[in-house]
C-alpha cells in the first residue's frame, strides 16, 4: 500500500469534528478523525499487528501497556497480535529523548479513510507518572492509532493527562468505529 498522508501527532490536516453519540456533555462524547472528504478514519483490518522492543521496559511500564492494549482491544473488537518488526503495522517506540510538549505521540499513515501504518512513540517523561496514569496515556495513545482524536474534558481522550479520567467516550468511540468487530 502507498502512503497518502502523514499525520503528525494524530491531528495535522484533519479537520476535528465532533460526534455526539449519547446525553450533552463532554465525558458522553467522542471525536473521530476525518479525511478530507471528511469520511471518519479507522484501522483498515479489526486486526493491528504491533512490534515493540520490551527489553528497554521495566516490568511495571510492560503490565501497563499490556493491560491498555487488552482494554482497548475490549472496547474496540480489534485485536492486536504481536509479531517481528518487519511485519508491523504499528510500531511501539521508546523514545530517549525527553519532549516537554508530550508523554507519547501517536503518527499514523493514512490511506482514504484507513490507517495503514502507525507509530507509537513514547517520551521518558511518561514514566514519571503512576502506573495506573501510564496505562491511561497508552489508552489515549491507541485510540489514536484506531482513529479518535482529543476531546475537551476528562475523558481519556482528553488533550491534557487527567487523573482518573472516565472512559465513556474512548468505549463508545472504538465500539462505534469497530462495531463490524465485535
Amino acid at each position: 500500500m502507498q502512503r497518502v498522508t502523514r499525520l503528525l501527532g494524530a491531528l495535522a490536516a484533519v479537520p476535528l469534528i465532533l460526534v455526539p453519540v449519547a446525553a450533552a456533555g463532554a465525558d458522553n462524547t467522542w471525536e473521530s478523525l476525518r479525511n478530507d472528504q471528511g469520511d471518519r478514519i479507522r484501522w483498515h483490518s479489526c486486526t493491528v499487528t504491533y512490534t515493540m522492543d520490551f527489553g528497554t521496559y521495566s516490568p511495571i511500564e510492560r503490565r501497563a501497556i499490556s493491560v491498555a492494549i487488552n482494554d482497548t482491544e475490549d472496547a474496540s473488537g480489534v485485536e492486536f497480535l504481536r509479531v517481528p518488526s518487519e511485519q508491523a503495522d504499528l510500531k511501539i517506540i521508546l523514545s530517549d529523548k525527553r519532549d516537554d510538549d508530550a508523554v507519547a505521540s501517536t503518527e499514523p499513515w493514512l490511506l482514504g479513510a484507513e490507517h495503514t501504518e502507525a507509530e507509537l512513540t513514547v517520551y521518558p517523561g511518561t514514566f514519571e507518572y503512576g502506573y495506573d496514569t501510564q496505562v491511561d496515556i497508552y489508552r489515549h495513545e491507541f485510540g489514536h492509532a484506531l482513529g479518535l482524536t482529543h476531546v475537551l474534558g476528562t475523558d481519556t481522550m482528553s488533550s491534557t493527562v487527567t487523573t482518573n479520567p472516565t472512559q465513556d467516550g474512548w468505549r463508545t468511540g472504538l465500539g462505534w468505529l469497530y462495531q463490524h468487530c465485535q
